[in-house]
């Protein structure tokens, strides 16, 4: 399945629930635990590769979720 989503002009935050959205809160949460676990750039998207996301919502979670 293709699917595409624009987020040109579009807040942050709206691509980081769509990638809530599409990969369910259990994998987000564990996803976050690593995150702050020192997971590196390349892991975060290469496990999010995984789900089918990339791009923006990838950039925007790691971005907030590195806090």
């Amino acid at each position: 399945m293709h699917y595409d989503v624009s987020y040109k002009g579009k807040a942050d935050r709206e691509a980081v629930l769509d990638l809530v959205a599409w990969i369910g809160f259990k994998v987000t949460r564990e996803l976050i635990k690593c995150v702050r676990n020192n997971m590196t750039f390349d892991q975060f998207r290469f496990w999010c590769s995984f789900a089918g996301v990339k791009g923006k919502p990838v950039q925007a979670a790691w971005e907030r979720w590195r806090r």
